[in-house]
């Protein structure tokens, strides 16, 4: 009588879906979408391709959820700080620790697709609102909070994607990388001064 192999325990919608976002993001952060299947993502998931748009609907709506997720993940950093000037720390930090996050905006640019991904920011937005409302009855030569939260973005999001060229280019090649957080949340807290004057 010949044994039989264990089946595999059935994993839940939440484990399966959890696991079709990793390996989408792990994926689209290496590749150009057009390089990405749904035969791809499922194989790094290791379940059945139909499940991609079982619980999804389309590839599309995966990679939406994936950014998604960042966005969120980011953003609860955002919501939770008492002030921007203490808490642009917690934010800048998750941000470059979304590398996959950063990497997938990067490609969606290249490839002429970021129209397609969902456009909550919920971070900026929380952060334009801790901003604006710190600002309230400051002076008026103070930098408009957009501007400042443009510019905080741009450093999270640019460090997070050329950090290494940033960093040869600047001589910070012997800093460690604690050590540069350190510098870009110091900055961060200057900029956010200028806000609030």
């Amino acid at each position: 009588m010949a044994i039989q192999p264990a089946a595999k325990p059935r994993r839940s919608r939440e484990d399966v879906s959890a696991a079709l976002i990793d390996a989408a993001a792990t994926l689209y952060a290496d590749s150009p979408s057009s390089a990405v299947t749904v035969r791809k993502i499922a194989a790094e998931a290791g379940v059945n391709p139909s499940l991609v748009n079982r619980y999804f609907g389309s590839k599309d709506n995966l990679i939406r959820a994936v950014v998604e997720r960042s966005q969120l993940r980011i953003a609860a950093r955002a919501v939770h700080m008492n002030d921007a000037r203490t808490g642009i720390g917690d934010v800048l930090k998750s941000l470059l620790a979304e590398k996959e996050f950063v990497a997938i905006l990067a490609r969606a640019c290249l490839d002429d697709t970021l129209s397609g991904l969902p456009t909550g920011y919920h971070a900026m937005r929380g952060l334009l609102e801790h901003l604006t409302e710190e600002s309230h009855g400051a002076s008026a030569d103070v930098v408009d909070p957009r501007i400042v939260v443009a510019c905080l973005a741009s450093m999270g999001l640019g460090y997070g994607l050329f950090g290494e060229f940033i960093r040869r280019g600047t001589q910070l090649e012997e800093w460690s990388d604690e050590e540069i957080e350190a510098g870009l949340i110091e900055v961060s807290r200057r900029i956010v001064d200028m806000v609030q004057g």
